[in-house]
């Protein structure tokens, strides 16, 4: 799924591509001609619930978020 908003008055054009998980994979950031492209990669654990996410902006890794989730039953 691909959600696009663009914003005239400022010449911002704002894109989202979310996998079949429904979260995000891809952003994308045009201001002014300059395109900034944000991917998302993440690591789901037995339950698909996602335990990892690597953000990348313009093709260099920014970040890992690591979450450690608990379960009650």
């Amino acid at each position: 799924m691909i959600f696009n908003l663009q914003y005239p008055n400022n010449k911002i054009v704002l894109e989202y591509v979310y996998n079949e998980n429904e979260f995000p994979s891809k952003h994308t950031y045009s201001e002014n001609g300059t395109i900034n492209t944000v991917d998302f990669e993440y690591t789901f654990d037995d339950r698909k619930n996602w335990i990892e996410q690597t953000k990348s902006v313009n093709g260099k890794k920014l970040y890992v978020w690591k979450r450690d989730l608990k379960y009650f039953e």
